[in-house]
């Protein structure tokens, strides 16, 4: 019933490799060993959310790219990384512990402020709008001066 397997199952042997052994449908892991894959059908369904929540039990609370790494040893189907994506936004542990990943934010510098009209000026360009005469963006120019005095 599934879309994709139907389309490996006819193309059974060419690549990417997919076999049928008992009626069940293997390909190769990184490490070139069969794993089986799982369709997405309602019954699958509930074997994948079996599979993502033991393998989580196991791996614990590491995140989505190494619990994903780990079922890959022995199943595989479409989007394994986004689904387990998903399950790990759902584990309240996982949103907890969550480290942060990006460099810590630098020191805030005061901005100097203006004594007269245009001396300090903020600008940017919003778009992509429509196109009207070669033009798409709109560039916006403020004087800093009335962010100070309104």
């Amino acid at each position: 019933m599934d879309p994709f397997f139907r389309k490996a199952i006819e193309k059974i042997g060419a690549p990417p490799s997919f076999k049928m052994k008992n009626e069940i449908i293997y390909t190769k892991n990184r490490e070139g060993e069969d794993v089986v894959c799982i369709p997405s059908t309602m019954l699958a369904e509930m074997t994948l959310k079996t599979i993502l929540d033991q393998d989580h039990q196991v791996v614990r609370h590491y995140g989505p790219q190494i619990t994903s790494n780990y079922i890959r040893q022995w199943y595989w189907w479409p989007h394994i990384y986004m689904d387990m994506e998903k399950f790990s936004k759902l584990c309240k542990i996982c949103t907890q512990a969550k480290g942060e990943y990006q460099k810590p934010a630098g020191k805030l510098h005061p901005l100097p402020i203006a004594t007269r009209p245009w001396e300090l000026i903020g600008m940017d360009f919003v778009g992509q709008f429509l196109e009207v005469n070669r033009y798409n963006y709109l560039w916006v120019v403020i004087c800093r001066i009335h962010q100070w005095y309104t």
